[in-house]
């Protein structure tokens, strides 16, 4: 099977080979699920507010600003419930919204004591990659994982694609996945779908969508591998 991959340049070299046991998409992201805690909560409490998933990144992000905990503090100690303005400033989605001082200080607490912090792109990537492997699990468990596959493209037309949409840098090649015991088509454009304003049922959705197969309007079609990966000739 001959697909193509993009990489960073110093893992290329033509012939090698590997295993994706040893090589996968999470050992380059890390672990989502030491974050479980945190995940489950801030999915639910995304419904139960009717608050986008960004609401949270944000608030974690101030708290741990140089006197964001003490900002906080002010905040819970009026008893009021919460207007999110204060914590989503020039954010008009959250212009009027309020929060339930119960529900504020419940977060404020868990983002303290599991020492959350969204400062890079990875932070963020491992929340979505949690997301879509919770809904896997839950329903498409025979399905392989994205965290334990090997990611290429059908094409070079989606590899520019990718290039141009995500800014990355590297090596094209071809790559000869005929020995992998899986290779799942699945839309990429369906992942990148998924809105930092979302709650988490609205992300399901989308999420359930990617793993059944479904279709974008406009798809990049990635294909999860799991097995023996040979890199190929550089085409780029």
């Amino acid at each position: 099977m001959k697909l193509f991959k993009l990489l960073n340049e110093k893992f290329y070299k033509e012939g090698a080979s590997f295993n994706t046991s040893d090589v996968n998409y999470s050992r380059s992201i890390g672990d989502p699920f030491e974050r479980e805690e945190f995940y489950d909560y801030l999915f639910d409490a995304t419904d139960r507010n009717d608050v986008g998933i960004d609401l949270y990144a944000v608030m974690a992000n101030f708290i741990n600003l140089p006197g964001g905990g003490a900002v906080c503090l002010d905040l819970l100690s009026s008893g009021s419930d919460i207007a999110l303005a204060s914590v989503m400033p020039g954010d008009s989605h959250y212009a009027n919204r309020i929060m339930k001082r119960e529900e504020f200080l419940e977060a404020c607490r868990l983002i303290e004591r599991l020492d959350i912090k969204f400062e890079t792109g990875s932070d963020a990537t491992r929340l979505w990659e949690y997301l879509f492997e919770k809904v896997r699990r839950e329903k498409f468990d025979n399905l392989p994982s994205r965290l334990m596959s090997y990611f290429a493209f059908k094409s070079e037309s989606d590899i520019a694609h990718y290039r141009k949409e995500h800014g990355m840098r590297g090596v094209s090649c071809v790559i000869d996945a005929s020995n992998c015991t899986q290779a799942v088509e699945l839309d990429m454009a369906l992942f990148d779908a998924v809105g930092n304003n979302f709650t988490y049922s609205m992300a399901k959705t989308v999420a359930e969508r990617y793993w059944s197969g479904g279709s974008s309007d406009d798809p990049v079609i990635e294909v999860l591998l799991q097995g023996e990966i040979i890199l190929a000739e550089r085409i780029q």
